[in-house]
């Protein structure tokens, strides 16, 4: 029982990027491991709060953001909320750091919706 706990202790304590690229399934069978995502990253959802302190942009600048094309829209992830993917914010500030043009910006917002479409 001692090794056993050890044993866990070691894992748990394995490399950052290990735990957060897979989780570890045990079943009796033995040990499998999933990806999380694509990418092999766990993907957030910002709420509204979030997203306007990462961005630094006020509610209604951001709203405006998004019926301008400038920004993506929120996903439905319960009866009454919304989220943003934290992946989606970044690379869209990202964006906005490199000087992208707003052009190139909703070019960006339109590729990153279709691909949330093309996930499924």
């Amino acid at each position: 029982m001692r090794d056993q706990q050890t044993s866990t202790t070691q894992n748990n304590t394995a490399c950052g990027s290990e735990l957060h690229n897979s989780i570890s399934l045990k079943a009796n069978q033995g040990e499998r491991k999933m990806t999380t995502h694509q990418n092999k990253q766990a993907v957030s959802m910002l709420r509204i709060p979030a997203v306007l302190q990462r961005r630094g942009r006020s509610r209604s600048s951001h709203y405006a953001d998004i019926k301008a094309g400038l920004f993506v829209k929120p996903v439905l992830i319960g009866l009454r909320a919304t989220g943003t993917p934290d992946y989606e914010v970044d690379a869209l500030i990202t964006a906005r750091i490199a000087g992208k043009t707003d052009e190139e910006i909703r070019a960006l917002v339109i590729r990153l919706e279709a691909d949330r479409k093309a996930a499924h």
